[in-house]
Formats: structure tokens, C-alpha cells, sequence
């Protein structure tokens, strides 16, 4: 009758799990790096050119109010910006983003591709006007806030993901330099 040999018996421990770890973490700076908000827009939005191009207002401001509200049975988010500066068209002082998305009582909702903003973030927004209220266009992508940019692009995240990708680097090369000592012992 055979025995049942316990699980870890049963499985070969991977010869290198740190390589398959610095090979993961490879894998997993590849698929981080990018702006994952645009895979599902139109490849046209990461670019500014475009942007600029469908923007009917683009403006420089500092968000002042966030709060969700009920349209309809639609849930939107309604985020107030105080401009400091029009770079095209025209308008108020005070303008109103509205945003498909948000909570209201015990029912929440999310958009694809919206931007999520927060009271004192200052940026430039590309918006389109819709009826009394402003969209961003082509979503995330093409609003340039301030601080989202900088810590996306020049704050901890490269940060993180550079030693992420230099401890994996290293981990290969003690791999390999052990793998040499080891062959070169038993020969």
C-alpha cells in the first residue's frame, strides 16, 4: 500500500526562487509603468496634440470642492475648480466638472478611465463643455494635474520601481556568479 507523502514532500521546491521572484518583478515593471488608464482609450488621448486639438477649454486651476450627487438614477461626481488661467477658450471663474461615478448614501459607482481628484490638487484640465457643466476629455489621460504627474513620473513610484528593478538585476547576478562557484566547486 503506498504511503501519502505530505504536500511539501510531494512538490520540488524551484531550484532559484529568487530569480523567478526578479523575474516576476520584471514582469510586473512592465505592466505597471505604463499609463494604465489609457489602455482603453483611443491611443490619440496620450497624446497632447490631440488633446488640445478636441479641448473646446483648457485651463489652469486649483480644485476647491468635491461632492457626489443623483441625476436621474445617474450618480455623478461634481468637482469645482477655481481658474487661475484660460490657455483656450473662455469662461467663469469658477467652473464644475462633472463626472460619471461616485457614491451617494449607501450606492457607489465607478467610471472607466475618470480621474479621481482631491480638494487643493492644482493642474491644467482639458475639458469639453456639456450643457451647464465641463467633461474632461479622453478621461485621465490627457488632465495633467500637478502632483498625480509628478508623483507618477518623478516621485517615489520610479523611485520604487528603479530599486525594484536593480535589487531583480542584482539578484540575477549572484545567481549567476553562485552557479559558477558551484560548477567550478564540483569540478
Amino acid at each position: 500500500m503506498p504511503i501519502n507523502k505530505p504536500w511539501h514532500l510531494k512538490h520540488k521546491m524551484p531550484k532559484n526562487p529568487i530569480r523567478k521572484i526578479a523575474i516576476a518583478l520584471s514582469f510586473l515593471f512592465i505592466l505597471v509603468l505604463p499609463k494604465q488608464s489609457l489602455a482603453l482609450l483611443p491611443s490619440e488621448c496620450g497624446k497632447l496634440k490631440f488633446a488640445t486639438e478636441v479641448s473646446t477649454v483648457i485651463v489652469k486651476g486649483e480644485i476647491t470642492q468635491v461632492e457626489t450627487g443623483k441625476e436621474s438614477d445617474v450618480i455623478y461626481t461634481y468637482t469645482s475648480v477655481k481658474v487661475d488661467k484660460y490657455y483656450k477658450g473662455s469662461g467663469a471663474e469658477n467652473i464644475i466638472i462633472r463626472q460619471w461615478g461616485g457614491c451617494e448614501g449607501d450606492m457607489c459607482s465607478w467610471a472607466e478611465d475618470e480621474p479621481n481628484f482631491a480638494v487643493g490638487q492644482k493642474g491644467r484640465f482639458f475639458l469639453a463643455k456639456d450643457s451647464e457643466y465641463y467633461v474632461p476629455v479622453c478621461g485621465w489621460g490627457v488632465i495633467s494635474s500637478l502632483d498625480y504627474y509628478k508623483s507618477m513620473t518623478g516621485g517615489y513610484f520610479i523611485y520604487i520601481i528603479g530599486a525594484v528593478i536593480i535589487l531583480s538585476i542584482a539578484a540575477l547576478i549572484l545567481l549567476k556568479k553562485r552557479k559558477k562557484l558551484e560548477e567550478n566547486r564540483d569540478s
